[in-house]
């Protein structure tokens, strides 16, 4: 897969995140199924983890820095 089939299929699949948080907050009549939106955001994360595997981007380490950079932000506050 390349790159950007990746990013559109993640977009594609955030769309649909979307569309139920949209659901679930009255805006759409159709009915919320929170087994759908579990579903998409499985489906999000997957994809996140192999553009990640596609770029050797260490995940963990990134989400571990990631962290850190917000407890010291929000530390300030």
């Amino acid at each position: 897969d390349r790159a950007s089939h990746i990013v559109l299929h993640m977009a594609e699949e955030l769309g649909e995140i979307a569309r139920l948080i949209l659901r679930n907050e009255g805006y759409k009549t159709e009915k919320f199924e929170k087994k759908e939106l579990a579903y998409e955001l499985t489906d999000l994360l997957y994809l996140t983890l192999k553009l990640a595997n596609k770029f050797e981007i260490n995940l963990e380490k990134e989400w571990d820095d990631m962290w850190k950079r917000y407890e010291k932000k929000t530390s300030r506050l």
